[in-house]
């Protein structure tokens, strides 16, 4: 049996201090530390990260950075009938992160299917 090894990139779009990456535990999505929201990396400091054997996580709001966790099929269909095709990463539950740039986004938004007073 021939092992191989998978290697762990980061999209080239990615690849500038506009955007804060979370170091995640190798072959899973867990993050590392706990502590991971309030400290987000450098894309040179996640680098060093994954040369040595680390996964990493995307955090959005940096750089217009939106990204959307489709994690059931009806969620997935609504983007690909209505959102322009986008770089996409599949999850271990079958879901997929849709990743889009959006101007003037400085904070998380959650999408629910009932409204909210939050506006």
């Amino acid at each position: 049996m021939i092992e191989t090894n998978t290697v762990v990139t980061i999209p080239t779009q990615l690849q500038n201090e506009s955007f804060g990456f979370v170091k995640v535990r190798a072959k899973t999505k867990k993050p590392f530390e706990k502590e991971w929201q309030k400290n987000p990396y450098t894309y040179e400091q996640i680098q060093s990260w994954i040369d040595e054997g680390g996964n990493y996580g995307v955090q959005g709001g940096y750089g217009g950075l939106i990204i959307i966790d489709a994690d059931t099929p009806e969620i997935d269909e609504i983007i690909t009938k209505h959102f322009p095709e986008t770089f996409t990463v599949k999850t271990p539950v079958n879901g997929h992160h849709y990743y889009f740039f959006c101007e003037g986004i400085d904070k998380k938004i959650v999408l629910t299917k009932e409204p909210t007073n939050e506006g």
